[in-house]
C-alpha cells in the first residue's frame, strides 16, 4: 500500500498504511498485482466502513477511460498512447478524525477464475 510521501502518517509500502487527508479531499483506491494483471489480477469488490463514524463518504467504484503510455516499436524513444478503461474506488473526506475501513478483494487468474479472497484494513487520519 502506497500513497504520495507527503500524505503518509505511517506504514508507507507496508501492510498498515495510515494516510493524512483534509476535509473535502478526494481519495481514490486502485488495486494491482505485481504482474499488473498479466498473470493475476486484484479486484476490490466490497467496502466496509465504520458504522456510526462517517468520516468519509461510502467509496463507490468508478470507471474512466484514460490514455496510458506504451512502447512505440517504430520509434522507441517516443512512446505511443493507448486508451484503456481505468477502474478505481472513490470517496470524499467529510470530518476530522481517524477512520479504519476494510476493502474486500479477489485475486483472479488470467482466465478470471478466483484463486483467493482477502481483506485489507488501512487507516485515514483526517485533519484540517
Amino acid at each position: 500500500m502506497v500513497t504520495n510521501q507527503n500524505n503518509v502518517v505511517s506504514g508507507q509500502a507496508g501492510g498498515e498504511l495510515n494516510l493524512r487527508a483534509q476535509v473535502g479531499d478526494l481519495i481514490r483506491w486502485r488495486e494491482t498485482s505485481l504482474s499488473q494483471s498479466f498473470e493475476t489480477a486484484v479486484i476490490f469488490y466490497k467496502f466496509v466502513g465504520n458504522v456510526g463514524n462517517e468520516l468519509i463518504s461510502t467509496p463507490t467504484p468508478r470507471k474512466a477511460t484514460a490514455c496510458v503510455a506504451v512502447p512505440n516499436t517504430s520509434n522507441p524513444s517516443v512512446p505511443s498512447c493507448q486508451k484503456v478503461d481505468n477502474h478505481y474506488w472513490s470517496s470524499e473526506t467529510l470530518s476530522c478524525g481517524s477512520v479504519t475501513y476494510h476493502f474486500h478483494f479477489l485475486i483472479v487468474d488470467r482466465d478470471c477464475k478466483i484463486v483467493g479472497c482477502c481483506s485489507w484494513d488501512p487507516f485515514i487520519t483526517i485533519r484540517n
